[in-house]
């Protein structure tokens, strides 16, 4: 982590992190929503890195609460929570690619999908 955090510093001023432009649940309130593994994806940035990779965030339908994307793994790590995700993000670099693994939740029920995000700069 010394290995990217002091030429960044250098560099910026400061440590320059890479975001999926997402705001991701707490573990505490995806368990509340029977998400159990997994970081949800609470909120996308329109336009932001997420929103252009697909993301689809949790929102509410005419039965109630519709889970978000529940990303599962990066890169093929994998991820069992929101801090799982944030130690994954934080192994790669602003405008990288990033594989996700997630499921989500749809009217036929959960599917199984990969998208690619390129990964933009944490505001």
């Amino acid at each position: 982590m010394v290995k990217v955090v002091i030429p960044q510093l250098i560099q910026n001023g400061k440590v320059v992190r890479p975001s999926l432009d997402a705001q991701i649940a707490s573990d505490s309130v995806a368990q509340r929503l029977k998400v159990s593994k997994g970081a949800l994806i609470q909120m996308v940035t329109p336009g932001g890195a997420a929103d252009k990779a697909g993301l689809l965030p949790t929102r509410r339908g005419l039965s109630g609460i519709i889970l978000g994307d529940v990303i599962q793994a990066v890169n093929g790590r994998p991820v069992n929570s929101g801090g799982d995700l944030l130690v994954a993000l934080d192994s790669l670099t602003v405008g990288d690619t990033a594989k996700l693994q997630l499921v989500r939740s749809t009217d036929q029920g959960l599917q199984e999908l990969e998208l690619s995000v390129v990964l933009g700069k944490d505001k």
